[in-house]
């Protein structure tokens, strides 16, 4: 007990310390973040003093106008970075045909996982807290008792998968299901053995930087030092404890009795009337706990990630309620620290790195101001008529009239009766307000082109808008890539996650490139096996936010100059429609999917022959990936295992690879020869048009003898030279009468 108090006590002043350095009086993280949170809601009119966030006494008879022109410049950049569709690919750290095949099974694991955490919105949350706070974290723990799903069952006795025989129902174990495929049997005979039951899976939680506590010094939670920690505050409830921790009632009790649930070290007050305003505490539901009549009891819980060390080997992890109980205090159950910090920019003074948010509040704070006033001088304007007289109370008069005089006296001393025209409007207000325009698009970036109108003079034609829009975005480059090397690294924490807990079989579900629904069970065992890991990186092409029409003008170029060999198949000498949509994706989607068809195809062929069965004649087919099998083939002759086999066994692998190989030679043969016809055939048409050209060059030669020939009698004219070279463009000529008229020889004709 002393030691948990310990603990606790060593632990909450490491926490607190890490509040109060992220809400100091200047410079303050949570203000800054706050303040962004309440301008895109679109409240405006606050300020911030000692720790406090305030929303502004307003004077009624004054204007507060609100044009929200900064929310719209975040959706606009949140559309740019979401039209990003990053590939993550699985790369196996053995090199191994097994392995290899394996990664693209753990490709369908990646797709399936997203699918089932809701990737998309994950993503645009994690993004949106990236633009507003600066920093985002994804949390990927482990969740017991998730879900219900349908598990796959074994047999008690030997451990094996069990599948049902859809024409007669039995059960039978995979054993007997293998030999009934290789007698011939369908697939579609067989259906796995389930039962729905309560079942752990992968946890994704998106956290903003209110709730993540971290030294500023560090760069990124995988730089914590030995005798650092990360902290992670939530609001829960006491149920949830209860579900969750082994705790005693006495221990829920105390800390029901705790003090205030909170996890803010910044106050939040609203002065004044907050009608037709946002309520601030409304900002942050999750993140500021209540304690109404009606809410359930709710209290702070923290956990606590302490990296890898040589007194901690796999890292420390502490559950507590900060200053009341420890809740659980072990080592780290994942290894390493189940968070990835995603930074909007670097992070070179501080963790805590800027935001996008920030630098659009002062334009837009004057832009409001400036417009606010405009909107006072024009109700002056409308009330210019408004008599002031001696009865009329400054109460009186509407909230959006500007300040009468009061009590204004005669010479006489008398309560005079006045009108009160508007003053008139600088020559530079409006420019102003054009120029805070022109700055707080400029400050946002990722500009419009079709907002802005920048179109140089010398681009034009259809890609010229999506060329530029292209340079204008060259500004996010560096982030898109930040952004897919921290998925990526999420994705490869989902896995290991995988690789910890999941059972040895699991159905999984994904949607194909095609977007057809695939379902398929999952072999941890056999995938994860031990010794082979995967790293997931991201495809660097995938990063680029190149428009559709700009990819799909490239690809037409690329088939029009010699770049067209990029798509061609090699086996056929074909275009390769496959390679041309992993191009349009920005990825090797559909290359590596087939190759990964044709590698598993071999192995299920070479287990056959491993096994002495013979294969159907009519295999190999023509069309396959030959390459692919062929390398299978060769990796499985490659080893102690084929040395050793029986002769009949060596002799089916050597027979199937040279079928393999003679396929290969007859289709390289008939690209050959189909080159050598297409060569000769260019060859005959190239001499042809020389052919052609000679003669029509000798016929506009002789045209010309002619045409001078008879000039030395009479001007010849035009209209014959011409007549003479278009029919010596039209072939060689031949013999050519002579024209004889009805007196005799030809004479030239009489001019003028």
């Amino acid at each position: 007990m002393a030691e948990n108090d310990d603990v606790l006590s060593e632990y909450t002043e490491d926490y607190n310390r890490l509040r109060a350095q992220k809400s100091r009086n200047v410079g303050s993280v949570e203000l800054r973040i706050l303040t962004n949170l309440a301008f895109i809601s679109g409240e405006h009119w606050v300020g911030s003093q000692n720790r406090v966030l305030f929303t502004r006494r307003r004077d009624p008879n004054k204007l507060y106008l609100v044009f929200n022109l900064a929310a719209q410049m975040l959706s606009k950049i949140m559309g740019r970075l979401s039209s990003v569709a990053p590939v993550f690919k699985a790369r196996a750290d053995k090199q191994d045909p097994r392995s290899v095949a394996n990664a693209a099974v753990v490709d369908k694991l990646i797709k399936a996982l997203d699918e089932k955490l809701d990737q998309p919105s994950r993503t645009w949350e994690l993004l949106w807290w990236t633009a507003v706070g600066g920093v985002g974290f994804e949390y990927v723990p482990w969740v017991k008792d998730a879900t219900m799903e349908p598990m796959p069952q074994f047999d008690d006795a030997t451990g094996e998968l069990l599948w049902t025989h859809v024409p007669t129902g039995e059960q039978v174990p995979d054993t007997l299901r293998q030999q009934a495929l290789a007698q011939g049997a369908p697939k579609e005979q067989f259906e796995v053995v389930e039962e729905m039951v309560l079942t752990g899976d992968v946890g994704s939680e998106v956290l903003s930087p209110l709730q993540v506590f971290i030294d500023a010094s560090v760069r990124s939670v995988d730089d914590l030092a030995p005798d650092q920690a990360v902290y992670i505050a939530k609001i829960r409830t006491l149920g949830w404890i209860e579900a969750n921790y082994d705790v005693s009632e006495e221990t829920i009790q105390n800390i029901k009795d705790a003090s205030e649930v909170r996890i803010l070290s910044t106050d939040i007050k609203q002065f004044g009337d907050p009608t037709g305003s946002t309520h601030l505490q409304d900002l942050i539901p999750r993140i500021q706990g209540t304690r109404t009549e009606n809410d359930p009891d709710l209290c702070v819980v923290v956990e606590r990630y302490q990296p890898m060390s040589a007194k901690h080997p796999r890292g420390k992890y502490t559950a507590f309620v900060p200053g009341e109980q420890v809740l659980l205090d072990e080592d780290n159950p994942y290894g390493f620290i189940p968070l990835v910090d995603f930074h909007w920019g670097p992070t070179v003074a501080s963790f805590w790195s800027n935001d996008y948010v920030s630098d659009l509040i002062p334009p837009q704070r004057f832009l409001n101001k400036r417009i606010s006033q405009l909107g006072e001088q024009a109700n002056a304007s409308i009330y210019a008529d408004e008599l002031l007289g001696p009865t009329l109370k400054r109460e009186d008069m509407p909230s959006d009239y500007p300040a009468p005089i009061e009590n204004g006296l005669t010479d006489q001393g008398v309560k005079m009766v006045q009108r009160r025209d508007p003053p008139d409007l600088p020559s530079w207000f409006m420019q102003s307000i054009e120029l805070t325009m022109k700055l707080l698009r400029e400050v946002a970036g990722g500009v419009d082109l079709f907002q802005e109108q920048k179109f140089p003079g010398q681009m034009r034609g259809p890609m010229a808008v999506p060329m530029l829009q292209e340079l204008l975005d060259s500004q996010w480059g560096n982030l898109y890539r930040h952004l897919g090397e921290r998925m990526a690294k999420v994705k490869e924490m989902r896995v290991n996650r995988v690789k910890e807990y999941y059972p040895p079989f699991r159905t999984l579900h994904y949607t194909d490139n095609s977007m057809k629904d695939e379902v398929f069970i999952f072999q941890t065992s056999e995938i994860l096996r031990a010794g082979t890991d995967y790293s997931i990186t991201v495809e660097r092409g995938s990063l680029v936010p190149e428009m559709r029409a700009l990819r799909e003008a490239r690809i037409r170029e690329h088939l029009e100059s010699p770049l067209s060999v990029l798509y061609i198949d090699e086996r056929t000498g074909k275009i390769d429609k496959e390679k041309i949509a992993a191009d349009l994706l920005m990825g090797d989607v559909g290359r590596e999917a087939s190759e990964s068809k044709y590698r598993k195809l071999t192995m299920h062929l070479v287990e056959r022959l491993w096994q002495g069965q013979p294969l159907p004649p009519q295999i190999p087919m023509p069309f396959w990936n030959l390459r692919v099998v062929m390398d299978e083939l060769e990796s499985e002759m490659a080893s102690m295992e084929f040395l050793g086999a029986s002769p009949p066994i060596q002799a089916a692998f050597v027979e199937f690879w040279n079928k393999c190989r003679q396929l290969l030679m007859e289709a390289s043969e008939r690209r050959q020869q189909g080159a050598q016809e297409q060569q000769i055939q260019g060859a005959v048409a190239q001499a042809a048009q020389q052919a052609a050209a000679k003669a029509a060059a000798e016929a506009i030669d002789m045209a010309m003898d002619q045409m001078r020939a008879s000039q030395e009698v009479a001007p010849q004219a035009p209209m014959e030279l011409a007549q003479a070279m278009s029919q010596a463009q039209q072939g060689p000529p031949g013999p050519r009468p002579p024209q004889m008229g009805p007196g005799g020889p030809p004479r030239p004709p009489m001019m003028g």
